[in-house]
Order: C-alpha cells, then sequence, then structure tokens
C-alpha cells in the first residue's frame, strides 16, 4: 500500500510503502521505483528529506529504510513559492480569562498595478449567533496581524470568531472561562 506524504520543496516526491515480505525467516524491503517519485519502506516511521538538486543512480539503505531518489524536472525551489493562502490560526491562548490575541496574515495578491490591500473583517459572536464585537473592518495590506479580544465584560462561555479576508472566510472556536 503507497500513502502520499508531501510535496517536497525541491520537487522530490515521498512515499511510504510499509508492506514488508517474509522470505525463509528474513525480512524483504520492497523497493519500486516510479518515475519521478521516491519510494520508501520506513518501518511504520515517518521521515521527511529535505533534498536540492539531489540525484542518486541506486537505493540508498539507512536505519532500516529504503530509498530511491529521482529528479523531477519540474521541481522549483522553496524560495521561489509565494504564500498564496491566508494563514488564520487558532487564537492564544484558549481557553482564555479575559483576553486572547488572534493572528492572521494576509497574503500578496498580486495585481496589474502591484500588490493589493485586502477587505479584512474581523467579528465575535456568541453560540447563538448574536454579534459581541467587531475587532477589524479595514482595508490591509499584506502582512502578519496581530489583535487582542477583551472579554472582561463577558459571561464565560463558548464564542466564536470570523475572519473574512477577499474571498476567504473562517470560523473559529475560542473559550473564555472565569
Amino acid at each position: 500500500m503507497l500513502k502520499f506524504l508531501r510535496k517536497l520543496t525541491s520537487g522530490f516526491v515521498m512515499e511510504i510503502i510499509k508492506k514488508r515480505f517474509l522470505f525463509f525467516g528474513l525480512i524483504l524491503f520492497l523497493l519500486l521505483l516510479i518515475s519521478n517519485q521516491i519510494i520508501a519502506d520506513n518501518c511504520a516511521r515517518q521521515m521527511s528529506l529535505a533534498v536540492s538538486n539531489l540525484f542518486i543512480t541506486k537505493p540508498l539503505f539507512h536505519q532500516k529504510a529504503c530509498f530511491v531518489f529521482t529528479l523531477d524536472p519540474t521541481g522549483v525551489k522553496s524560495d521561489e513559492i509565494k504564500n498564496i493562502r491566508l494563514n488564520f490560526p487558532r487564537n492564544y491562548p484558549n481557553p482564555f480569562n479575559p483576553t486572547t490575541k488572534i493572528r492572521y496574515s494576509i497574503p500578496s495578491v498580486e495585481t496589474h498595478s502591484g500588490a493589493s490591500p485586502q477587505n479584512v473583517l474581523l467579528k465575535v459572536y456568541d453560540v447563538l449567533g448574536n454579534e459581541i464585537a467587531t475587532l477589524v473592518n479595514e482595508e490591509k495590506s499584506p502582512g502578519v496581524y496581530e489583535v487582542e479580544f477583551n472579554a472582561k465584560e463577558l459571561a464565560s462561555g463558548i464564542y466564536f470568531y470570523r475572519l473574512r479576508a477577499g474571498s476567504f472566510i473562517e470560523s473559529r472556536k475560542m473559550v473564555l472561562t472565569k
């Protein structure tokens, strides 16, 4: 069985083969070479590789894992990849009392006139869907932002915050404990 792990920055792909074959009491590791892929049997242990401009013509054995490397000619370096998705991690701390911080990043959206700001709307709601606060409602240039939410006047409970930036809309849950 093959399991896709992730596309590596150098254009390599790593997949894991978890099957082992028993032959005359010896465990044999199955090596497969599929064009432009890294295939491995890593004995149920995930390994990640960060390699660039590497080409190995024969198998490499390391800690009971077998790797075969081939070059993907369409690969690109990681510094050539631009942030194309808005980053919206959880608030911190969560649960909180009485303040929490909400971070988000606005990606660079290229237009014919350069990077353009996006309209950003960040609101807090209670469990019934009632709007509690508007934390951000303005155009923001690409970058990383942080806003603090103070809930000292609110009761303990579950609240939701919703971020809308361009076509991106995401909601998260936060817990106020007093």
